[in-house]
């Protein structure tokens, strides 16, 4: 389906065409093909995603650390390879690779091209492949801005699935005291594992 589809879609052509833009951009080369490990990885899917954890981004290159990040959004691209060119040395940016994934190919597989062992997610971006990465016992995986208010507990399934997904973190950080207090009360979250910082 993966090389099929995009036959039948422009939409699936167009995404394609953004995520093959991996191998032709400098600055989406793995730090691994460098033997260099980076020390944080982040993921975002829009500017509002990028601008939550830009400071974050920002203070770990200002301070010379090595740091990846990825986008899964054309929305987010031109803020991304800006930074990027800001920071040439420092960062190196990926296109999810959502249609174009190849096993063991570092532009088209996020476990062969990412090398942090801290991976950051932003908000509910949560994609199978970022979620196997951060659950292995050497990477420390944050999720910040999270957020339940759109979330009405009904029992069942979806508070088992979502208490798998949340338990996966090592820590969560939330917006608010209120949010906080949700992912007590309706995932069942450790105390222990939860921040409050409006980013």
């Amino acid at each position: 389906l993966i090389w099929v589809a995009p036959l039948m879609s422009r939409s699936l052509r167009k995404r394609l065409a953004f995520e093959k833009r991996n191998s032709l951009d400098l600055c989406c080369r793995s730090f691994r093909s460098d033997g260099v490990q980076a020390y944080a990885a982040f993921e975002v899917s829009s500017e509002g995603e990028l601008e939550q954890v830009r400071p974050l981004v920002e203070e770990l290159l200002k301070r010379g650390e090595k740091v990846e990040l990825i986008f899964a959004s054309d929305s987010v691209e031109k803020q991304c390879l800006k930074l990027a060119n800001q920071f040439p040395r420092n960062l190196r940016v990926l296109r999810f690779p959502l249609l174009s994934f190849f096993p063991g190919k570092s532009d088209r597989d996020i476990n062969a091209w990412l090398s942090a062992k801290k991976l950051v997610l932003c908000r509910y971006d949560f994609f199978p492949s970022l979620l196997a990465y951060g659950s292995a016992e050497d990477v420390e995986f944050v999720l910040t801005s999270a957020s339940l208010k759109s979330y009405e507990y009904k029992g069942g399934l979806s508070k088992a699935l979502l208490s798998k997904i949340y338990k996966n973190f090592d820590r969560v950080i939330t917006a608010t005291k209120l949010d906080e207090q949700r992912f007590i009360d309706n995932i069942g979250l450790p105390s222990d594992s939860l921040f409050t910082f409006d980013f």
